[in-house]
């Protein structure tokens, strides 16, 4: 790594090392001077004025320009924010040292720093998609004020600020910050209750196509932030829209509807994808994604956090009825009433949220807008070496923390990287080190990973891993110095470093639950191996580990545990049994049977917990192979080759599990559980096979086939180079694309404080 890079690198680590201030942001995080201009786009979480001019071309009144609007920073006056005070755009504005962006369609005055063209109420999509079958005199909503309507506003600008014909453009939008969004939540919204579910996550891919940084890039644009969507199942409008729903439709622990904020969830992990891809495409361009989703939940699950009162949910400016909304009287209505203090409430009006909330994103985006832009300065090199840099990134942080703690200690300590002395793992094929082979014998069945070539690249032989060499679980267990773990059911010796109870197609779900109904002699698969039957191995190991409570805790406390990968083979188990709708309904049990089993470990003493998601299974040959016959081209994610509506559960999954260890760490603030990403690893390796070294027909495997033989038949074939395959099997990967996981998931263990989300 050039010593170029450290001074930037340092000074970005050291702001994103400093702890956060919901309230106030310092001096120090300030960074102004980088930019000349910002412009924006999106919709009313943006507008800084032009929502009243675009509804007089309608003659519809704005509520916006009434009190209370304004009434916390603007000297009680309405701006045409949809806000008490000021928004996200205004704080860093003023944190850059450039003045509050002006609105484009009612601003008189220059545009040299910046402009806004966001307005409330605005869509990704364009308003004749909303039309579409409308009778004649139907409502003229939504508005005509689309992301291409306000393209061509900026397209229209543009020759007031630059001369397009000598890159002048180019030079002053490359000093310039490009704000895209937040988009979508108006495309949901004006969709809720007019169409099914299932017809609006349809068209969510569209909004991303639409979302697009690429125009922008291509008029000079070097730095974006492009943010995803707030849980709108937890905004105020959508309740009370839904208000009949059933119980088992919202979340118990945040009283938020669990579908509206599914849909979110898909559309921030595509959006997500469509930044990675732009980021491939021009490693020269600095692309903030931020996450609004994640910084309301947070709000909304710990409101006293942040100052918030109790009842996160209710509005402070509203009607009366539930949640203090009303859809006939709303704020500023002379019925309306507004709570005593603003800053005590998440919510201003409905969807929108107050100043207090604004400022606390105001000062995570800062951050990340910073560090992004430190690093794209210091960076003239490729994608690879951008990835190298991330990779080592948390490494630095621990060396920089590491020297601060020692320099407060007069130098006293020195520098050390946290060690376990035991490594316990739980899970199914992709962390079974040998389980599997025992298992199998248990109901007579022959297991295929006991025979050539699996183990030919590392150990020269079959071990029972579903791999041809190691698993990341090996991995990690290198680079922490402790052994390779052993099976706990094909093991005779100690366990004092660890035990692995993994065991292939073992499922987190009870097995009686996939027999229920089942007639008598019917298969016994999937096998008795769950979560729960291996935590039962585990007590029952204890024993010999240690004697006393005090003694369990001081030994699980000082060992790493890995908790999954779980929920692929419940899943898989029931594809081509039951619709994909029914298989969705179960997730929620498969990650409160996760949660509970991580509570029970902690309760041990345990203190180190690595959480994995899961896989992106629409991607996985298996998957593929069993819906080839039944699945047309609209099912099938045509830049990765990959089934979307599998992919697409696999997401639900890994997004209520985060949420699950937001609400675990909140309880058990003493231990360190990490989230480890298996899906957007694999997601990437999929999307771009060659910067892996793997070969383009990366869905190929390495060992298998034709026909029905499987890897080590007779019939079987297997690749000459393992390496440079991502999949070894059906659903496995092989060595090499393990190892590339396992330094993603180090670097999160290795990081300070283990934590992440």
């Amino acid at each position: 790594m050039g010593s170029g890079l450290m001074p930037a690198m340092a000074v970005a680590l050291l702001l994103l090392l400093s702890p956060p201030e919901p309230r106030v942001i310092s001096s120090a995080q300030s960074v102004g001077g980088q930019y000349d201009a910002i412009f924006s786009f999106g919709d009313s979480f943006t507008d800084t004025g032009n929502n009243p001019v675009v509804f007089e071309w309608y003659n519809i009144p704005d509520p916006v320009m009434r009190p209370p609007y304004g009434i916390t920073f603007f000297d009680d006056l309405p701006t045409g924010r949809n806000c008490d005070g000021r928004l996200v755009i205004d704080f860093i504005a003023r944190n850059l040292g450039l003045p509050l962006v002006p609105p484009y369609l009612s601003h008189n005055g220059s545009f040299r720093q910046g402009a806004n063209f966001a307005v409330g109420g605005a869509t990704a999509l364009d308003s004749s998609f909303f039309h579409a079958g409308d009778p004649p005199g139907a409502s003229p909503f939504p508005l005509n004020t689309s992301l291409s309507v306000q393209l061509s506003w900026f397209d229209s600008l543009k020759p007031s600020l630059c001369s397009t014909t000598q890159g002048e453009c180019k030079d002053f939008f490359g000093r310039s910050l490009f704000f895209v969004g937040e988009f979508g939540i108006n495309d949901y919204h004006f969709s809720f209750g007019k169409r099914s579910m299932q017809e609006i996550r349809s068209f969510v891919p569209y909004i991303i196509r639409t979302i697009s940084m690429a125009k922008l890039i291509g008029d000079g644009a070097t730095t974006l932030v492009v943010p995803g969507m707030i849980p709108s199942g937890c905004s105020p409008p959508v309740l009370v829209t839904f208000a009949d729903a059933d119980a088992a439709e919202y979340d118990a622990t945040t009283g938020c509807l669990k579908e509206p904020n599914e849909i979110v969830t898909l559309h921030n992990s595509l959006l997500l994808d469509a930044v990675e891809e732009l980021r491939e495409k021009h490693p020269d361009v600095a692309i903030v994604h931020t996450d609004l989703f994640r910084h309301v939940s947070e709000m909304v699950q710990n409101p006293d956090k942040f100052g918030f009162r109790k009842d996160a949910l209710s509005v402070c400016c509203g009607g009366p009825g539930r949640y203090h909304y009303n859809t006939e009287i709303i704020c500023g209505d002379e019925g309306a009433t507004t709570c005593a203090d603003p800053s005590k409430s998440l919510f201003w009006d409905g969807v929108h949220l107050t100043e207090a909330a604004y400022h606390y994103i105001a000062n995570d985006w800062l951050r990340a807008i910073t560090f992004s832009r430190l690093i794209r300065n210091e960076l003239a090199a490729s994608s690879r070496t951008r990835k190298m840099i991330m990779l080592w990134l948390p490494a630095v942080v621990s060396l920089l923390l590491s020297s601060s703690l020692e320099a407060a200690a007069g130098g006293a300590s020195s520098l050390s990287v946290r060690r376990y002395d035991a490594i316990f793992s739980f899970g199914d094929s992709y962390a079974d080190t040998g389980n599997n082979p025992v298992v199998f014998g248990w109901y007579s069945v022959f297991d295929p990973v006991t025979r050539p070539p699996y183990g030919s690249t590392f150990f020269g032989h079959p071990t029972g891993r579903n791999c041809d060499g190691r698993l990341v679980v090996d991995f990690v267990a290198e680079r922490l110095g402790v052994p390779l773990l052993p099976p706990f059911l094909a093991h005779n010796g100690s366990f004092r470093r660890g035990a692995n109870f993994a065991v292939g197609a073992a499922t987190a779900l009870d097995s009686s639950f996939f027999h229920a109904g089942d007639p008598p002699g019917a298969s016994p698969f999937p096998v008795n191996t769950s979560l729960g039957d291996q935590l039962g191995w585990f007590e029952s190991l204890k024993p010999s580990l240690c004697s006393t409570t005090q003694e369990c805790k001081d030994f699980f406390g000082r060992s790493l545990l890995f908790v999954g990968e779980f929920g692929f083979n419940d899943y898989e188990f029931f594809f081509r049994k039951k619709s994909m709708q029914e298989i969705r309904s179960f997730v929620p049990d498969i990650i409160k049977t996760i949660s509970i089993a991580i509570e029970r470990l902690i309760k041990h003493g345990a203190k180190s917990l690595v959480v994995p998601g899961m896989t992106p299974s629409g991607c996985t040959p298996l998957i593929l192979a069993m819906f080839a016959d039944q699945a047309g081209p609209d099912d099938y994610d045509p830049a990765t080759g990959c089934l979307k509506a599998q992919n697409e559960l696999a997401i639900l999954h890994n997004s209520l599990l985060q949420q699950s260890l937001r609400n675990l760490r909140a309880r058990h603030p003493d231990a360190s559980i990490v989230y480890a990403d298996f899906f957007s690893s694999i997601m990437e390796m999929v999307r771009s096979p060659g910067k892996f070294g793997f070969e383009d027909d990366v869905l190929t495997i390495c060992c298998g086939g034709p026909g029905t033989a499987l890897c080590g038949d007779q019939g079987a074939i297997t690749c000459e180079d393992p390496s440079a395959r991502l999949f070894w099997d059906v659903v496995h990967m092989t060595e090499a694309a393990n190892r590339y996981i396992a330094e993603d998931w180090l670097h999160l263990i290795e990081s300070p404080g283990n934590k992440i989300i």
